[in-house]
């Protein structure tokens, strides 16, 4: 099949307290941060299963907890094997001023259908198992109206995900999303991977926070490479949202935002600053002593 390479991006597999809302996972193991959403995973011997999420949905930062846990691939494996998983996830979020809760039940089916040689721009690779995920959900969604619960609507969707896998390979050698049209929405393949420290506290050169520790003042600078929206919003170690530090529309170019420390009355501890633009979400720490 032809492959058309839009960008590229970063997956980072980090320890569990690096992430942020991790506390809300304690029986994770891994953490995986991309594009500024993190997701919690468990992996052990009897495979890959998917705790929960901590994600920016519609400008509210949401933690998507899934009961029973999300599988992902069990190992072992092999072509021909077929898994069953139902789980639900309840969660809230604000948006326009108004609290939401959306109760999402799932009913999931992971089947290895495939075995054979896969070969994509980066590489070759033999003896490859390709599993098939498919997905059916449904969505009932409600307002809080006076303190309580009012159901607007039911939505439902469905999709299809093929992925190739290798024993002697960790990660995934390609990944295609489908629709419930059979339309490919997604389609990524690996290109390289580097084990090591991956730098959170400084997602790129112009985005910096300093002084980082900091007592009573801290200055975020950052460029903006489109005018548009940005938001900053300060969250504690388990992704607490502690204050909204911005929210305004800005030019291009460089920007500057002080963090009144003493003003906002923040004990001792771990922050994360988040920005979130038309064309960014990064995210950095913030140490206060």
């Amino acid at each position: 099949m032809p492959f058309v390479i839009t960008f590229g991006y970063t997956t980072c597999f980090v320890a569990l307290s690096t992430g942020m809302g991790y506390t809300n996972f304690p029986g994770s193991n891994l953490a995986i941060n991309q594009n500024g959403s993190w997701a919690y995973v468990i992996a052990n011997a009897s495979g890959i299963v998917t705790d929960g999420a901590y994600a920016n949905i519609a400008g509210s930062n949401t933690v998507i907890d899934f009961v029973p846990n999300q599988v992902v691939l069990p190992t072992p494996y092999t072509y021909g094997n077929t898994t069953p998983n139902l789980y639900s996830a309840t969660f809230t979020l604000t948006s326009s001023g108004q609290t939401i809760q959306v109760r999402q039940h799932a009913n999931r089916t992971v089947t290895a259908d495939a075995f054979g040689s896969l070969t994509t721009p980066t590489g070759n690779y033999p003896s490859t198992l390709r599993t098939k995920t498919f997905e059916s959900t449904i969505d009932s969604i409600f307002v809080s109206i006076l303190g309580n619960w009012s159901f607007v609507q039911r939505q439902t969707d469905s999709t299809t995900n093929y992925t190739w896998w290798q024993n002697s390979q960790s990660l995934q050698l390609l990944s295609i999303d489908m629709d419930k049209t059979n339309a490919v929405t997604k389609a990524s393949h690996l290109v390289s991977s580097n084990v090591g420290v991956a730098p959170i506290t400084q997602p790129s050169s112009s985005f910096n926070l300093y002084p980082n520790p900091a007592s009573e003042m801290a200055y975020l600078s950052y460029q903006n490479k489109t005018s548009g929206p940005v938001t900053i919003q300060l969250m504690d170690i388990s992704g607490r949202l502690v204050a909204d530090l911005l929210n305004e529309n800005q030019s291009v170019g460089m920007q500057k935002l002080p963090i009144d420390i003493t003003a906002l009355h923040l004990p001792k501890g771990m922050y994360f600053v988040q920005l979130n633009s038309s064309n960014s979400l990064q995210t950095i720490k913030l140490s206060i002593d």
